[in-house]
């Protein structure tokens, strides 16, 4: 647990990640109070002491202490105290700081913005706040969870796009000098099993003392079941783009259209008469990353 609270904090870095959870917040505050009414607020928004230029008011208010908190913290207060490459714990601290931040911000308010209730006292103490707080912080989770999520969506995606676009160039440049270089795939004992040209061999997947070659002829898919191993095979290709994406599985980079990720797991696809996922374990991902990029 110590060691993902010391993890770096990358979030929330760019003007447009701090704009979008600044207006989540504020429009999650709104919706969420109207539509759940917690708090107490069920009772206060049908008592007739209330009108609904104070009901509105009050909505506005906490819209606003929101808008302003984490303007302040995000675009002033984070630069000013250097709040950037930090560790996770210390974010979390920063997080506390913002909904402290809105509840004094909306506690200034009160003196001017009618509150619902005959309660003005009770606001005034130390208990009273407190709970603001505690109902800032609990407000704030939603959107910021929202944003973090959001934001990795979106680093993801570019960082997919990229791969993609690296792909393509790494699979012409490839495609010049190699594509006519013939593979001649052995067994265990130095006998040639099989002679294919590089852009036919698609991947080789490991099945206990043997791999099974998929390769590609007269436009059909193939299978070529022979005694060696994996590993022999990695080091006989090593100086071509046939790579190691998995414990069990090499893959020829030149035939791949694109990395996807599904859940957790990643996944190199290849459109060639069929679609065919192969897996690519994480141990092996920068590796792949690195291999397209160069």
């Amino acid at each position: 647990m110590n060691s993902v609270l010391q993890m770096p904090f990358n979030y929330l870095a760019t003007r447009k990640a701090k704009l979008t959870y600044v207006i989540t917040a504020s429009l999650f505050t709104q919706v969420f109070l109207l539509l759940f009414q917690p708090y107490g607020l069920n009772t206060e928004m049908v008592n007739p002491q209330n009108s609904i230029l104070n009901i509105v008011l009050f909505f506005q208010g906490i819209m606003v202490s929101t808008f302003i908190g984490i303007s302040l913290s995000q675009f002033v207060l984070r630069p000013l105290f250097n709040i950037r490459q930090v560790s996770i714990k210390k974010y979390a601290l920063w997080f506390l700081f913002e909904a402290v931040l809105i509840a004094m911000i909306y506690f200034g308010l009160s003196f001017v913005i009618p509150d619902l209730g005959n309660d003005f006292e009770e606001e005034l103490t130390i208990v009273f706040q407190l709970k603001n707080v505690f109902r800032a912080i609990v407000l704030l989770l939603f959107p910021f969870m929202f944003c973090i999520v959001y934001e990795n969506i979106q680093t993801l995606s570019k960082e997919i796009r990229e791969l993609e676009n690296q792909l393509v160039s790494y699979k012409k440049n490839v495609r010049k000098h190699l594509t006519e270089e013939l593979l001649n795939i052995e067994d265990e004992n130095g006998n040639n099993e099989l002679s294919i040209r590089l852009d036919q061999f698609l991947y080789a997947e490991a099945s206990n003392q043997y791999v099974l070659v998929h390769y590609v002829s007269n436009n059909e898919l193939k299978k070529r079941i022979i005694r060696t191993r994996l590993k022999s095979l990695e080091e006989r290709f090593a100086m071509l783009p046939i790579k190691r994406c998995h414990r069990s599985y090499l893959v020829n980079l030149i035939n791949v259209n694109y990395l996807q990720k599904k859940g957790g797991a990643y996944a190199v696809v290849i459109e060639h008469v069929q679609k065919i996922n192969i897996p690519v374990s994480k141990s092996y991902l920068m590796q792949i990353k690195e291999e397209i990029k160069s």
